[in-house]
Formats: structure tokens, sequence, C-alpha cells
């Protein structure tokens, strides 16, 4: 405890200096620059004392004392006119709003940086300015031709009024044709909708959007008709998406050997080989697969679209992953760098509670316990952290087992029948009980 209030103290001494470093530094810049426009005035007018007025920084708020002049008047170049707010605070101050911190935790960060903290009506004007750029990015006229487009959804939680609901977010990316990606739009619904899809593709095409040859997508029916209602080009199911489709009606023991049948059709290097392969995996796994089979041949022609355009975009053209990597921009991503928030994210949510297994905490000074059952006593091989018997070598001794070089051998007491030992050079089966034996054990033990 003393060292964190020594580098509590430490921390404030550092930016008490900072911040008279900067106010020394502005202080000196403002006598230049009054000076010089005293000069280019050919010195016809005078000083006229100071007005004093703080400014908002990352290391704290600085008193600063502004030159006046008697005729005429001046404002620091570093300053923006009714802002008494850096740029670089501003910029935090919004990308922490923008990931959803309310105004009162954008105000204690902002006295957690050393200032006095900010209204909650200044967060909100400061805001709005975001609120207005992302407008005007979003309804920004799209010039040139998109060749191939991206559709894709995911639902986001919004604030509706006083409530917290799920929406959907949709957005759209565009491949120009100097091969250079753009975000062309974005809008929130309260669901996917053929209705809600097609408002949004009328509205990009208003905007712009023309020239486009294939949209890639999944297959939700809502999208897809809105597609065939207005884009009026091919289709390109996304691969990914189809691959889920087909494996969710296969048993699991059974899902990686199809897979590896599919993605081997896929693999081959022109479409009428592609075709032919798809066919035959589809015939090899008719009769055992029928309702996988079924959407293999309806989807066949949907999934190889992208087949026909260059090869090099192949790739790219045959799934929604470029446009599932940018929609982690649209929230948090734990483990990770926030995309938005300069500061890093945290590890995970539980570390601001003080516990993460096998690692210190983040918030208190002591490190956690390695695990949760060492609460209970037990641990297996090592002594007990809340008793001070060590546990037991290994639950199964309790049973009459020892361990002995890589097997387990009976050990005192008598070993129940179907808790038989494993071996190593026999094949395997299971018990009545649940417990992995072998014939060579059990006939041993009858014996």
């Amino acid at each position: 405890m003393a060292n964190n209030s020594i580098a509590l103290l430490e921390g404030a001494e550092v930016r008490d200096m900072l911040r008279e470093l900067v106010k020394d530094a502005l202080s000196e810049l403002m006598e230049l620059e009054v000076e010089a426009q005293r000069e280019a005035s050919d010195r016809k007018t005078w000083r006229n004392g100071y007005r004093d007025r703080s400014w908002k920084t990352r290391v704290g708020d600085v008193e600063l004392r502004i030159p006046k002049l008697r005729t005429g008047s001046y404002f620091p170049s570093f300053l923006e006119p009714r802002r008494g707010v850096e740029k670089a605070l501003v910029s935090v101050i919004q990308e922490a709003y923008l990931q959803g911190v309310s105004t009162r935790a954008v105000d204690d960060l902002v006295q957690a940086l050393g200032g006095s903290g900010i209204s909650k009506s200044e967060v909100s004007r400061l805001c709005l300015e975001v609120e207005g750029r992302v407008r005007e990015f979003l309804e920004r006229p799209l010039e040139g031709s998109f060749p191939y487009l991206w559709l894709d959804a995911t639902y986001v939680k919004v604030r509706d009024g006083s409530r917290i609901v799920s929406k959907a977010a949709v957005v759209a990316i565009g491949l120009n044709e100097e091969g250079r990606r753009e975000v062309l739009g974005m809008r929130v619904g309260h669901a996917e909708t053929e209705e809600f899809w097609t408002e949004f593709l009328r509205s990009v095409l208003d905007r712009g959007l023309r020239g486009t040859r294939l949209v890639v997508s999944d297959s939700h029916s809502g999208l897809k008709k809105a597609i065939e209602r207005c884009m009026g080009c091919q289709w390109q199911r996304c691969r990914v998406h189809f691959m889920r489709n087909v494996l969710a009606r296969v048993p699991k023991g059974r899902k990686e050997m199809v897979a590896c049948l599919i993605r081997t059709a896929l693999a081959q290097a022109d479409i009428e080989t592609t075709k032919a392969k798809w066919l035959e995996v589809a015939a090899h796994l008719e009769e055992t697969f029928p309702e996988a089979v079924r959407l293999m041949r309806e989807a066949m022609e949907d999934v190889l679209a992208h087949r026909a355009h260059p090869p090099g975009l192949w790739p790219q053209l045959a799934s929604t992953n470029g446009l599932e990597r940018l929609k982690t921009s649209l929230g948090w991503h734990p483990c990770k760098p926030s995309q938005i928030v300069l500061n890093p994210a945290p590890e995970h949510p539980k570390t601001s509670l003080g516990w993460h297994p096998c690692k210190p905490s983040q918030s208190f000074s002591t490190p956690a316990p390695e695990h949760p059952k060492t609460s209970l006593g037990w641990h297996p091989s090592k002594a007990s952290h809340s008793l001070s018997t060590p546990a037991p070598e290994h639950p199964k001794t309790s049973l009459g087992w020892r361990p002995v070089g890589n097997s387990l051998i009976p050990g005192d007491g008598d070993l129940p029948l179907n808790l038989a030992t494993p071996s190593t050079s026999s094949p395997h089966f299971s018990s009545a009980s649940g417990h992995e034996t072998n014939a060579c054990t059990t006939r041993s033990l009858m014996q």
C-alpha cells in the first residue's frame, strides 16, 4: 500500500510539472505571437493587460493569461474559438462516447487525466460533431463504379429512449475499379426484413452506386429478395455461411469428413472441374446424408458464382469474411487493442473485479488464486492453499488405485471389475460404468 501511495504521489508530481512546463511554453508562444501581430500593424496598437482562460488538456487544466490589445484583437493559434478543450482531449472524449461510455464516466475519465472534469452538456455538444461527420460520410455521393459489393448485418445493443435493445446494423462494402475497398453505407434497423434491406439498397443506389456485377452475401431470405429486386446482377452465396448450413445437417462425428470432401471440390482449378467434383461428392454422400446433399445441389450455382470472375479475386469474392473483420470495429473486443480508444482494452471484464486466474489482478495488488478449486482445499499433487494437509496425489487413489509408471494397478483393496485398468497394449472399449477398459485386463481379473 505504501508503494502504491508513493507511486500515486510521484504521478501527481510529474503531472504538475508537465502542466507548468506546458503553461510556460504556451505563455512564451503567446508573447511571440502578439508581438508579431503588433509589428505587422506598424506598432499602431498597444498592449492592454491580460485575460484569464482555463484550458483542459491531457495533463490537467492549464490556466492561461492571454494578452490583450488596445485596438484590434488577439487569439492564440493553438486554441479554437468557443472551445476550452485541447483537440487531443476532444478526440479521447469523442472516442470514449462512441464506445458507449456514459457522460458521467467521461467526466471521471477527464478527471483521471488530471482535469477538473467536464459537464454532460459539454460532452453531448462535442459528440454532436462526431454524429455530423458520420452522417456526412454515410450520405456522401458515390463516384465511379463498384463491380463487386459485399452485404452483411450484425446485431448490436443500442439505446432506444430509456431501454437497451438489440437492432440490426447492415453494412455495404464495395470494390471499385482501382481495386480499393470502400464502406458505401451503414444503417441500423429493427430487423433484417426485405423492406429494410430494399430501402437500404435503394438509398445506396440513389447516392450513385453503379456498375455492380456481383453481390456477395449470406442466404438470408429478406436480403436475397431485396438483391433480386434492386440490384439486377449475379449473386454469390457466402461459402462460409453455406458450409455452416450444410454441416448443420450432418452428425457431429461426420462433420469433418463432409467438410473435407466439399473443400476438395472447391479447391479445383477451373469451373468445369469444380462442378464435376462437386456432383461426385454429392453422389457419394447422398445415401448417408440426403438433407445435406439436397442443399449442395440447390446451392451449387450460387456458391460457385465467383468462378466466372477474375481468378485473382476468387478468395475475396467467395465469402463475406472481409465484412466480418469490419464488424468487429462496431464494438468492443476483449484481449485486443480497441480500434477507437487510444488505450488497449482490458484482457477480460472479470479483471475489473480484481480476479484473474493464474495472473496478478489488474485492480488489486495481490495475485488471484491459481484456481477456484484451491479455495475448497483441493489441488492435485500440491499442498492445499486453504488447508494445512496436502491433497491426495490422484482422486482415483481413494478407489484403491496406485500410479505405477504409465499405467494404474490395484492397491491394497479389491479393484472393482467395472473400473478395470486401461492397458496401453490392447484395444479399448467402454465398460458399463462409462470407464475405458480393455479385453485383456478384464479377462485376467475374472480368472
